[in-house]
């Protein structure tokens, strides 16, 4: 009778440690979660035409804005 206590309680010990690993992991994992930020919301959109690129190639500097560069 005495040997099966033992072993029982043993058994309950052994279950109660492997009850608090597993809700110390998911307890881990849910605290763990950050945010999720999208950075194309963040991120500035910008809006080129074909014609600012064509005129900004023919387009000369100055020697005064090449100074301030």
């Amino acid at each position: 009778m005495f040997i099966r206590f033992i072993i029982y309680s043993l058994a309950f010990y052994f279950f109660m440690k492997a009850v608090r690993i597993i809700f110390r992991y998911f307890s881990s994992l849910s605290s763990n979660e950050k945010p999720k930020v999208d950075v194309k919301v963040n991120a500035p959109t910008y809006k080129v035409d074909k014609k600012d690129i064509v005129e900004a190639e023919f387009e000369e500097i100055s020697e005064k804005e090449d100074k301030t560069r």
